[in-house]
């Protein structure tokens, strides 16, 4: 995050970053994103056999629960950095 594409009152040249516009790597990432989050989504579904036996071994009998707290806590972070998004 070292570079910051300005939006506001700059000239029209500080608001381009390797030849694209500000709005134009918005439209990338927004395209980008959910493309990212089914990969990963696949890959941890492709990996689940490692995945219960990780938890297994770490939680023993309450792997079960502790998987779902995981999953839970991961929507809560994705759900509150939504919010803060949006109340910008």
């Amino acid at each position: 995050m070292a570079f910051v594409i300005p939006s506001r009152n700059v000239p029209m040249e500080a608001k381009f970053f390797l030849g694209l516009h500000r709005s134009k790597w918005a439209d990338i990432h927004v395209t980008l994103s959910p493309i990212l989050l089914g990969l990963t989504a696949w890959h941890i579904w492709m990996s689940r056999a490692w995945v219960t036996k990780s938890a297994k071994k770490l939680f023993g009998e309450r792997w079960q629960k502790a998987l779902w707290a995981i999953s839970g806590a991961w929507l809560v972070v994705v759900f509150t950095a939504w919010l803060i998004v949006k109340m910008k």
